[in-house]
């Protein structure tokens, strides 16, 4: 729904039209246009010799020749529909405040998955008390910064009665625009995020898979430093400009998992 008919807002095996088209020929066809040397990254974590790794690289890892896959950038149309409301036999009515966000840059993603955090993560967290715990108005919500390359994703979900939905929706973007600057919930979430990135870098396989993930996003691998460096360098003025910039609640969908 919010990436509309983007090929970002299709299933990643596809469906079973298109699955009973591949051929022999279509997968061959992919394989030699992203499986090739100029589309590699070499990545190796642990305690390992350099010299040895490499030349055990070049003995059993052949040159392949092909063109670097440069993804073109597809521009998003706005949802058909807003709010978007599918029913369910269900009793509780589950929202999705989400937008798609680009062009975004490096910073400003480290700037926008703090601020996700900041405003909703946990029991303590602004959206929390002040939805759930003071006003009653939802089961649970918390928020999601979802990266990616050419559109990123911002989410604010919550469980509610299909009555309060509105007052609830309206109180989450309150609550979002009076936290952009409260430098005391950025200290606790870079705490916390320092935290997991310390734990998941003391493991050689979550390592490689952050590596993974920062060539993906930056084009080149990050160590732990250069991940600490990146969220200590957040600013709280970082936060009320992503915010300002692309957290707009006109430009929000809302997506509704009704009874």
């Amino acid at each position: 729904t919010i990436f509309n008919d983007h090929p970002l807002g299709h299933m990643t095996l596809g469906n079973e039209k298109t699955l009973l088209k591949f051929n022999r020929e279509n997968f061959i066809s992919f394989l030699n246009r992203y499986y090739n040397s100029n589309n590699y990254t070499f990545l190796v974590a642990g305690n390992v010799d350099p010299d040895a790794t490499l030349n055990t690289f070049d003995k059993y890892f052949v040159s392949k020749s092909g063109e670097k896959n440069i993804r073109p950038h597809l521009p998003l149309r706005k949802p058909l529909r807003n709010p978007a409301v599918f029913y369910k036999n269900i009793s509780q009515t589950h929202i999705n405040l989400a937008i798609a966000i680009n062009p975004a840059n490096l910073k400003e993603k480290w700037s926008l998955n703090l601020f996700a955090m900041m405003i909703g993560y946990g029991s303590s967290s602004p959206l929390y008390v002040e939805i759930r715990d003071r006003r009653g108005l939802c089961y649970s919500v918390n928020t999601n910064y979802y990266w990616g390359t050419d559109y990123s994703l911002f989410k604010i979900y919550m469980a509610t009665d299909k009555e309060k939905y509105q007052e609830a929706s309206d109180l989450a973007f309150t609550v979002l625009n009076k936290n952009k600057n409260n430098q005391v919930l950025l200290e606790k979430a870079k705490k916390m995020e320092l935290g997991g990135v310390a734990r998941r870098f003391e493991n050689p396989l979550n390592i490689i898979v952050e590596a993974a993930s920062s060539v993906t996003f930056a084009e080149k691998p990050f160590g732990y430093q250069e991940v600490e460096k990146a969220i200590k360098d957040i600013t709280i003025q970082d936060i009320e400009n992503v915010v300002d910039k692309y957290l707009k609640q006109e430009q929000f969908t809302t997506v509704l998992l009704a009874p």
